[in-house]
């Protein structure tokens, strides 16, 4: 995706698109899964690593919440943010599809117009898709959006405080946040802690200022460089291992279906997810070796339409009414699934996410302005010359 505010990095596109294949993957994986009841079907354990990758891919969630810390801190660190025009941009951004997504889910809902007003206020929601449009074929996954927008509420004034005091201030951030969960581990509430960590900002704010720290890091503003060794083409190899081992030992630990409400793991699992992502995420953009040009260019076209193939995709995996007629590419069930999303679901998701794109999404793209000031003010003083 182009910005107005820093030269393209096709890499990042890349990364939003394998986001959302891991996600769409994930619950095409759960749907399709014989007797799949909710997180009691004994077959979601695995002692494979790429499996465990499939089964938990709820963590393509994590890695766009740590690339949106990371892109917006890579523009914006010891730079000065217009925060209204920052805010205005995230609304065109993302408000347009949200809006339709919920009006349809809201038209086709007993809960109507009342569910819809409340959603469109996503923001202030609660956990999940509380006090909102709760209807199964459409909105389910769309509580990360609210969580998302909560986060870009508080970034302009995160970014400034790190700026002024130093990453030490994002870090003492995620002490916060971390003594926060490890008291509701230690109270009462102890049960509430994997909703608290999964569900709501309490828990995926650490995620974004873990990328927020890479960014600052990738932007070159700061004290700290990356080691040159990074550039070399094994690196984001070597280093997908990083992430890949953290879901791994989630995974066999009972992942998010077995690990118990009030786990200590639940305190820390938020910022040891990020961190393996953030790692991979600086060697793979770092790493001067690219895939085949029509294989990059392809990639970064459907990162384009991430977002779109992210809220769409509900709609081709839940209750698939052609599941018995598509295609068996293996006995594993993880394998199969992840070849029937890619080759056979994933066509058809990223044309119809094409249309979405062009029709709803990009129209309201086109509208945005540079929100960092100097950048903002030199448009005005362009646009005064030459308009009449």
């Amino acid at each position: 995706m182009i910005s107005k505010n820093i030269g393209y990095i096709r890499k990042l596109d890349h990364l939003r698109f394998f986001a959302a294949l891991l996600v769409g993957i994930y619950h095409f994986y759960h749907f399709q899964t014989p007797g799949f009841n909710g997180g009691h079907e004994s077959t979601i354990r695995t002692k494979h690593l790429f499996s465990a990758l499939i089964v938990e891919g709820h963590t393509g969630v994590a890695l766009f919440m740590v690339l949106s810390g990371f892109i917006f801190s890579a523009i914006g660190y010891k730079r000065q943010i217009v925060y209204k025009d920052f805010v205005v941009n995230r609304i065109l951004r993302i408000v347009p599809l949200f809006g339709v997504a919920i009006f349809v889910a809201a038209t086709l809902s007993p809960q109507g117009p009342r569910a819809f007003v409340t959603s469109f206020l996503f923001p202030i929601a609660g956990l999940g898709t509380a006090g909102g449009v709760d209807y199964v074929p459409i909105t389910p996954h769309l509580w990360t959006i609210r969580t998302e927008f909560q986060f870009y509420l508080l970034f302009p004034f995160l970014i400034m405080f790190v700026g002024r005091y130093g990453m030490r201030y994002a870090l003492g951030l995620l002490a916060i946040t971390l003594s926060v969960r490890g008291m509701v581990w230690w109270s009462s509430e102890a049960a509430q802690l994997k909703n608290i960590t999964y569900w709501t900002i309490l828990g995926r704010l650490d995620q974004f200022v873990i990328g927020m720290l890479a960014g600052c890091i990738y932007s070159g503003r700061s004290n700290l460089t990356f080691p040159s060794w990074l550039k070399h083409w094994s690196s984001a190899t070597l280093l997908f291992s990083v992430p890949l081992g953290c879901i791994y030992f989630f995974h066999r630990k009972g992942g998010y279906w077995h690990i118990r409400d009030g786990a200590s793991l639940w305190i820390y699992w938020p910022d040891l997810e990020a961190l393996g992502w953030a790692i991979f995420v600086i060697a793979y953009v770092k790493c001067e070796i690219d895939w085949p040009n029509k294989v990059s260019r392809l990639f970064a076209w459907l990162g384009m339409l991430s977002f779109s193939i992210y809220v769409n995709h509900w709609l081709f995996v839940h209750d698939f009414p052609a599941y018995r007629y598509l295609p068996q590419f293996a006995q594993s069930l993880t394998t199969n699934a992840a070849l029937t999303f890619t080759f056979v679901i994933l066509p058809f998701l990223s044309a119809f996410s094409w249309l979405t794109f062009q029709i709803i999404e990009r129209p309201f793209i086109e509208m945005r302005r540079s929100y960092l000031r100097k950048e903002r003010d030199a448009s005005e003083t362009n646009d005064a010359v030459v308009v009449p």
